[in-house]
């Protein structure tokens, strides 16, 4: 008896009347066996936080990084007897008469064109974005000019040399000079429509040059720019008109003022200089 071949052919009909049943769907048996190929969920969360806080950081260090811009300041003054000269990061230049000063946003500045001054100066301002000056007094905007600013004796005022200005005061008034005019603002703003350059920047010239000028404003001048100290009465009745070399000894310049307007003017033990009205 052929036994292989029996066993062959019960085991034919078994398989042959065998039926396989599939509890499963395909999306499931493809869950089960490929599960290990994708990221544990522990995996994904840890992931999604890590992203989460490089982005904070980003988020915070681009802050940062603004505020610093935003805020941090240079100063730039002039002591008495004393000028200079300052380089503005697009190229515009500041010549800064004898005590003044003036500060701004050296990395803002191509967001913001914006100095704040007190004193006076000549400014050479490249072509651009809008180029501000503020003082307490008035402000002052161009894009691109040359043109004086003085804030003395409690005035602003403003000299246009090339292009145009805008010249504000603080009660939102505005006025826009061209060249050879020159904006005054005493609460209310004046126009001078024809004033020479040499009279009304005359540091620039090397001069002093004064028109019906009172005194006591004459003298501040002078101690300026020779860094004396004067002492006097404030007369208000005394003016002077006159125009000197800066160049001239301060003693010089005190003569002239003395012969001119019939003062006494002595110098004293501590170098100082003393006004006495006759």
């Amino acid at each position: 008896m052929d036994y292989n071949n029996d066993e062959h052919i019960k085991e034919k009909d078994f398989f042959s009347n065998a039926h396989v049943v599939y509890s499963k769907s395909k999306e499931e048996i493809w869950d089960t066996h490929f599960d290990s190929l994708e990221p544990k969920p522990k995996d994904a969360v840890r992931s999604s936080i890590s992203f989460k806080i490089l982005w904070a950081a980003s988020i915070a260090m681009l802050i940062g990084i603004t505020f610093f811009s935003r805020l941090y300041t240079t100063e730039i003054s002039t002591s008495y007897a004393n000028e200079t000269s300052h380089t503005l990061p697009d190229g515009s230049v500041v010549h800064l008469n004898s005590d003044t000063k003036m500060s701004y946003h050296p990395y803002w500045w191509f967001v913001d064109r914006s100095i704040l001054f007190e004193g006076e100066a000549f400014y050479e301002v490249k072509a651009g974005s809008k180029f501000t000056v503020s003082s307490a007094l008035g402000s002052t905007e161009v894009l691109g000019t040359s043109f004086n600013i003085s804030t003395r004796n409690g005035k602003y005022k403003v000299y246009c040399k090339t292009g145009k200005v805008k010249i504000s005061n603080n009660d939102k008034q505005s006025v826009i000079i061209n060249p050879g005019m020159e904006a005054v603002i005493e609460g209310q703003i004046k126009i001078n429509k024809s004033v020479e350059e040499s009279h009304v920047m005359p540091w620039k010239y090397g001069n002093f040059y004064f028109s019906n000028q009172p005194l006591a404003f004459v003298l501040e001048e002078i101690q300026r720019h020779y860094n004396i100290k004067i002492v006097y009465e404030n007369d208000s009745s005394l003016h002077f008109s006159g125009a000197f070399k800066r160049s001239l000894p301060a003693a010089d310049v005190l003569s002239i003022l003395s012969k001119t307007l019939d003062i006494n003017v002595d110098k004293r033990k501590d170098g100082s200089y003393i006004v006495l009205h006759p």
